[in-house]
C-alpha cells in the first residue's frame, strides 16, 4: 500500500511479506499486532505545508535533489557552474607531460589549481603557462577572456619585488581595479586581489604550498559566492598535537600552515603540521605565539558535512 490512502477506521497496516495465506484466510503473527510501528504515515508527518525544503544559497547535493524530486520539485533555479582560468607565469615552466630542457621545471600549479577548482565544483576552462613578459602575458589573458569567457582569473608567480615579479604590471596594463596587494599573512604577503574587466582576479605567489593555502583562504570564498552559496567555511578549534617553533617577529602576521587533522578516541579534533609527502586536510591559523589550541580550516572530502 505504499503511497495509497489508508481505509477509514484502519489502525494498522501489516506488511504483505509477514502475512501467510492458508485455507482462504490471512494469518498474521501475533507479535506483529503488538509492534509499536503501525506502518502508517500521516500526511504532513515529516514535512508540514509551506515548510522550506532547501534554503536558498545551499549547494545542492544528491540528498537535496532527492528531497525536492519526491516533493514535486521538477525544476529548480540554480547558479551556473563557475568557470575559472589559470595562468602560471615563469619562463622556466613547462606544462606537465612535456620534456624538460636544462633550467626548466614542470608546472605543478596548473595541475594543483585545476584539481582544487574541480573539488570546489568549478570548471577550469584553461590552465596555461606564460613567459616572464608583461606584454605577452597581458595579451594572453585578453585572448583567454575572449575565447574561454571565464568567471574568475587566477595567476601564479610574478608577485613580490624581484626582477621578474610583474603580475601587478600586467594587471595595470589590463585596466584592473586592485582591492588589495599586500596581506598581513605568510605565506602570501605579496598577493594581489582585485577586479579585471568585471571578473574576480587573484595573483598568487609561485610556490605550490603557498598556492594551496591561499586558494582555500582567498579563492574558495569567491567561488562560493559565484555558486550562490550563503554559508561560509568557518574556522574550528583544534588541539595542537605538538609544539611549534616561532621566530620573534612571527607575531606580526597571521601564519598559515598546512596540517593533518583527525578525531582522537575521545572525539576531540587534533591537528599537527603535515609532513612533506602527506596530504593536507586542514589549514592552521597561527598567531606566532605558543598555544595549545589553534583555529583551523578543515578542507577536503574527509570533513564534508562533519560538525565538530
Amino acid at each position: 500500500m505504499t503511497g495509497a490512502p489508508v481505509p477509514s477506521g484502519c489502525a494498522r497496516v501489516v506488511p504483505f511479506e509477514i502475512c501467510q495465506e492458508k485455507d482462504g484466510k490471512v494469518l498474521v503473527p501475533l507479535t506483529e499486532l503488538h509492534r509499536r510501528q503501525p506502518h502508517i504515515r500521516r500526511q504532513g508527518q515529516d514535512i508540514r505545508a509551506g515548510q522550506e525544503l532547501v534554503a536558498a544559497g545551499t549547494r545542492l547535493l544528491p540528498d537535496h535533489l532527492l528531497l525536492l524530486a519526491e516533493n514535486g520539485g521538477g525544476q529548480v533555479a540554480v547558479h551556473r557552474q563557475p568557470r575559472a582560468a589559470v595562468i602560471c607565469t615563469g619562463s622556466e615552466l613547462v606544462e606537465a607531460g612535456n620534456p624538460l630542457r636544462h633550467g626548466q621545471k614542470n608546472s605543478g600549479n596548473s595541475v594543483l589549481l585545476s584539481t582544487l577548482l574541480q573539488a570546489q565544483g568549478c570548471l577550469c576552462v584553461c590552465a596555461v603557462t606564460a613567459a616572464d613578459d608583461a606584454e605577452q602575458t597581458a595579451a594572453l589573458i585578453r585572448e583567454i577572456i575572449k575565447r574561454s569567457q571565464p568567471d574568475l582569473l587566477i595567476t601564479t608567480g610574478g608577485m613580490g619585488a624581484g626582477k621578474f615579479d610583474f603580475t601587478e604590471e600586467v594587471f595595470s596594463l589590463l585596466g584592473g581595479e586592485p582591492l588589495c596587494n599586500r596581506f598581513r599573512l605568510r605565506p602570501g604577503r605579496s598577493t594581489l586581489a582585485g577586479m579585471l574587466v568585471g571578473l574576480p582576479f587573484f595573483g598568487l605567489p609561485g610556490p605550490p604550498p603557498a598556492v594551496r593555502l591561499l586558494f582555500h583562504e582567498l579563492v574558495a570564498p569567491a567561488l562560493r559566492r559565484l555558486h550562490g552559496e550563503s554559508a561560509a567555511s568557518r574556522l574550528v578549534e583544534a588541539v595542537l598535537d605538538q609544539p611549534l617553533p616561532f621566530r620573534q617577529n612571527d607575531a606580526d602576521d597571521l601564519i598559515l600552515k598546512g596540517g593533518t587533522a583527525w578525531l582522537d578516541a575521545e572525539g576531540r579534533l587534533r591537528v599537527r603540521p603535515a609532513a612533506v609527502l602527506e596530504p593536507v586536510n586542514a589549514i592552521l591559523h597561527l598567531s606566532g605565539r605558543e598555544e595549545s589550541t589553534v583555529p583551523v580550516r578543515l578542507i577536503g572530502p574527509l570533513w564534508q558535512g562533519l560538525t565538530v
